[in-house]
């Protein structure tokens, strides 16, 4: 019975060593197919910010220009 105590411990370090690399296999490409979209949504958010910076940035000239 001791026997296969040891066997069944010995089999489990690499079996579970197995099955985490399955799941982190899964894992980044789940990843990957969630960053394409996020990517082209990021892009998209950092021009209307640049944008709007732009706007902001010369209402800020025309306002100093305005002031004198």
């Amino acid at each position: 019975m001791e026997q296969w105590l040891y066997y069944l411990a010995l089999l489990a370090c690499p079996v579970m060593l197995i099955v985490m690399f399955w799941m982190m296999k899964g894992m980044m490409n789940y990843e990957k197919d969630c960053s394409s979209s996020s990517n082209a949504d990021l892009e998209k958010s950092m021009h209307d910010l640049s944008e709007k910076n732009k706007q902001l940035t010369a209402e800020i000239e025309n306002l100093k220009k305005n002031s004198r």
